[in-house]
């Protein structure tokens, strides 16, 4: 569901005019849904508490790695790339501000998760 909601609302906010805040949101504030996106469906595979840390650290590498494999154009790529899914998946422009954005929200997301769902006991105590 965390995943659902953090990809939809990642996906609207990027190609929506928003006059406040729009730098940010457009920046930061998707790739930080972004992570939690990705940290939920990882999450959702192996739903354990003691795997929230190693879940962050695998997605936030695996971000920052696509990041700088934007920088990387082979036209097979680019073709890729040129469809919505390719664009939504691996992106197309590098942006040095999208990588502290990946750490930085995988953080807030390891937080979010230990306080919320690790209280509640969504996630199995292991």
């Amino acid at each position: 569901m965390l995943a659902a909601v953090s990809g939809g609302v990642g996906a609207l906010v990027r190609h929506m005019p928003m006059p406040v805040a729009e730098w940010w949101i457009q920046n930061w504030g998707t790739s930080i849904l972004y992570e939690w996106m990705w940290m939920a469906l990882v999450l959702a595979l192996v739903p354990r508490r003691s795997t929230i840390i190693p879940v962050a650290v695998g997605v936030a590498t695996m971000t920052v790695v696509l990041e700088f494999g934007q920088l990387w154009q082979p036209g097979w790529l680019q073709a890729i790339r040129a469809t919505w899914v390719g664009r939504m998946m691996l992106g197309t422009t590098f942006s040095w501000w999208d990588v502290p954005s990946y750490p930085i929200g995988c953080a807030l997301g390891t937080v979010l998760l230990r306080l919320v769902w690790g209280e509640q006991g969504n996630l199995t105590k292991g």
